[in-house]
């Protein structure tokens, strides 16, 4: 079963104490990790998978909206994935998955040392660049990123592999 594990101040923002302990699935893409991150104002949602490290992100949001967070991910991974050229098939193969995930407290502190990292990125390029309007060139550049984590490889290379291997799909990210 997916999974979508929050910080404590996601989870204090959308009134959730998390699951106790959810059945997790052997698809490396069932689990999520996501911070809040407040922006020019705006309430952001950063989302990072463990067994990737693939960044989506959510720019705008109202508490109220925060708390379909199961949509959220949803939306993001699709804005994050069709930006990529993935299949509208595979994509919708995904995020399917994604519809019941509970919400649940983080456990892995090295995911969100990755979070983390991912979120002063985030910030800086930001700077850099109007969120708004951008917000798909940031997370395609934040996927780009090189981690020690997966020995100096960028997100994209453990993504395309599951891709391949549990939704068919034929393609390849540019790098």
């Amino acid at each position: 079963m997916p999974v979508i594990r929050c910080t404590q101040k996601l989870l204090t923002e959308i009134g959730s104490s998390g699951a106790e302990n959810p059945e997790l699935s052997d698809l490396p893409l069932d689990e999520w990790y996501a911070n809040l991150v407040i922006l020019d104002r705006q309430k952001c949602v950063v989302f990072i998978n463990p067994a990737t490290l693939f960044v989506a992100i959510s720019y705008g949001k109202r508490r109220n909206e925060l708390r379909q967070l199961q949509q959220i991910l949803m939306e993001s991974l699709r804005q994050a994935l069709t930006a990529e050229e993935v299949e509208a098939g595979v994509i919708d193969r995904v995020v399917q998955r994604l519809e019941a995930a509970p919400i649940a407290e983080t456990q892995d502190r090295k995911t969100l040392g990755c979070l983390n990292d991912v979120i002063r990125h985030f910030k800086w390029l930001s700077e850099r660049e109007v969120p708004e309007t951008k917000i798909k060139g940031v997370v395609k550049m934040l996927n780009r990123i090189p981690w020690v984590r997966t020995q100096f490889g960028y997100a994209l290379i453990p993504m395309e592999q599951i891709l391949h291997e549990s939704f068919e799909w034929s393609g390849r990210f540019e790098k």
